[in-house]
């Protein structure tokens, strides 16, 4: 299994990340640990994990032939 999958497409494709829905909320928000930081955290979160699933497009770096 990899993580890399090819789409072939007769057109161009917009790069980008498609089909996630998270939200960013402070770290104290969700944890009691670590509250009194100058600066706040931000992090990432899912309200469930299908949420967390999407699809990346993004351009093929060196390495790989077009």
């Amino acid at each position: 299994m990899t993580i890399h999958y090819y789409i072939g497409s007769p057109y161009e494709l917009p790069t980008g990340s498609f089909g996630t829905k998270e939200t960013l909320v402070p770290l104290s928000e969700v944890s009691s640990f670590n509250r009194n930081l100058k600066k706040e955290k931000i992090i990432t979160i899912y309200e469930k994990e299908e949420d967390a699933y999407g699809i990346s497009v993004n351009r093929l770096t060196d390495g790989y032939s077009e």
